[in-house]
């Protein structure tokens, strides 16, 4: 596959996976009455019920983002080589941290029968991307040394190109196979999650949130449906009894 369908259209692909498939499940889920309490906690076993991968997974986004949001913090901090040494190792414990985790619900994956017959294949698909995600990242940390500094000069202006709609794809040829694979399995394990049980891990407390919000417009119509259909009721009554009359005169 050329890099332009894996570093041009790829990001695009994942955000209206996410921004159209996603909305579409809900809408779904909530008409098969599927958004429920042992919904959520069912994907929350398969998915998050992990201290270290939910300290780790945190970790990895916030190191993640530090490089995209302040790249210039990220360069002046890394000029000092304690402190790089520090980035790095903190960095890298992060992603050993969920990569550890995830083996745990890999395992509790394997071993949990119902856990099984309740995923899905898109389920699967997703942790296995989730794992090449990790093994990867660990993998360009500990080969290609100080990626926090040349990530922030050359991958971080990547992401923000392809969040202005222009991908400047020279930034990502250049790179090595790791640091690609690593970019793609983001992009794909972002397309995936709409079609997985993760994304219930959001829907199912945003539709109970939902209907707490709207709970007392129900309420109010309910009350208003009972003061009206009775007079709806009498009324018909007497237009009934009128038209009766007029059978008669």
């Amino acid at each position: 596959m050329s890099s332009y369908a894996l570093f041009e259209v790829a990001p695009y692909v994942a955000a209206a996976s996410l921004l159209l498939a996603t909305p579409l499940r809900y809408v779904r889920a909530r008409a098969r009455g599927r958004l429920t309490a042992r919904e959520g906690g069912l994907a929350l076993r398969l998915f998050a019920r992990n201290g270290l991968w939910r300290l780790g997974l945190a970790g990895v986004l916030l190191s993640h983002s530090l490089m995209l949001l302040l790249p210039g913090w990220i360069l002046a901090w890394n000029q000092e080589a304690p402190r790089l040494l520090v980035l790095e190792g903190l960095f890298c414990g992060a992603g050993l941290v969920a990569l550890l985790g995830l083996a745990g619900l890999l395992r509790r994956y394997t071993v949990d029968t119902a856990l099984r017959a309740y995923s899905s294949l898109a389920d699967v698909a997703l942790l296995a991307l989730l794992a090449v995600q990790l093994l990867s990242g660990l993998s360009t940390t500990l080969l290609y040394r100080w990626a926090s500094t040349w990530s922030a000069v050359t991958l971080t202006p990547y992401v923000r190109s392809v969040a202005g709609l222009s991908p400047r794809l020279p930034l990502i040829e250049a790179m090595p196979y790791l640091v690609k694979l690593h970019i793609f399995s983001t992009f794909a394990a972002l397309t995936v999650v709409p079609f997985t049980h993760a994304a219930d891990l959001l829907l199912v407390p945003f539709d109970q949130a939902l209907d707490r919000a709207l709970a007392p417009l129900s309420r109010l119509a309910r009350a208003g449906r009972e003061r009206l259909l009775p007079r709806g009721q009498q009324l018909l009554a007497v237009l009934g009894w009128r038209e009766e009359e007029d059978e008669v005169d």
